[in-house]
């Protein structure tokens, strides 16, 4: 059986960090974060890169595995892409795997194509986007992200990518 969480990480977040801490074990080998939005073009949605995802992700869970996977807006092809993702890594049919976020609304497609699911209640005070406004109105993050990550880092480097697609 996999653990699975997939989500953007545009940036790592503590909400994010709750969530793997509580439903993923970081050192078993069934757990899998998908990065979405994994060949996107920065955008305002999507200001850091898979790599740069990826290492704030590796910063604070180094032994998790992370597969970037890309956009598809049609329900179907993306859950057969997933699919196949998850079978090249792990045995088994979609109801012996679970897949973790933070609402309904996330996890629905999984839901209604067999997965196992678990809702992570989300709280409103802390979000990705609120990450992003907060930089762009020069607050700091740092209650906002993991203590491994250096703040000032993302904070550069969401400056520096948004410099690329405004």
């Amino acid at each position: 059986m996999a653990n699975i969480f997939v989500g953007r990480f545009c940036p790592l977040h503590i909400g994010h960090v709750d969530l793997i801490k509580s439903n993923l074990h970081p050192t078993l080998d069934n757990n899998i974060i998908f990065i979405g939005s994994s060949a996107t073009n920065l955008c305002d949605r999507i200001p850091f890169t898979f790599l740069e995802r990826t290492f704030f992700i590796k910063q604070v869970f180094p032994n998790i595995r992370c597969i970037g996977i890309p956009d598809v807006w049609e329900n179907t092809v993306w859950i057969s892409m997933f699919d196949q993702y998850l079978k090249a890594i792990f045995s088994g049919d979609r109801q012996d795997h679970t897949v973790f976020g933070g609402s309904f609304d996330d996890l629905e497609i999984y839901y209604k194509h067999g997965y196992n699911i678990k809702i992570h209640q989300r709280s409103p005070e802390i979000s990705g986007t609120i990450c992003r406004k907060k930089i762009i109105s020069g607050e700091s993050i740092r209650d906002l992200i993991p203590e491994e990550i250096d703040s000032n880092f993302v904070t550069e480097r969401y400056l520096l990518n948004r410099k690329k697609f405004q």
